[in-house]
């Protein structure tokens, strides 16, 4: 299951519960979030300003890029 949308509409608490249901059941899953990875590894200050997810800021698109990929390949391997 993949969740986008916009901030702040509940993807991650949705996202939370569903993993610790399907658990319970016994279905191996497990949750894998971009934007938590991106608030560990970048200082605050830079990961949480608005110029940060601007278009117009090609060095923040390239680093955004990266960490997708990284949380991806994650992903893989766990499959």
């Amino acid at each position: 299951v993949v969740l986008v949308g916009l901030p702040a509409r509940g993807k991650s608490y949705i996202s939370h519960r569903l993993v610790n249901y399907l658990n319970w059941f016994g279905v191996r899953c497990k949750l894998f979030n971009v934007g938590a990875y991106r608030r560990q590894k970048l200082a605050e200050d830079k990961a949480s300003r608005a110029d940060f997810f601007s278009t117009e800021n090609k060095d923040a698109a390239q680093k955004r890029e990266e960490l997708a990929s990284h949380v991806f390949e994650q992903l893989l391997e766990w499959l």
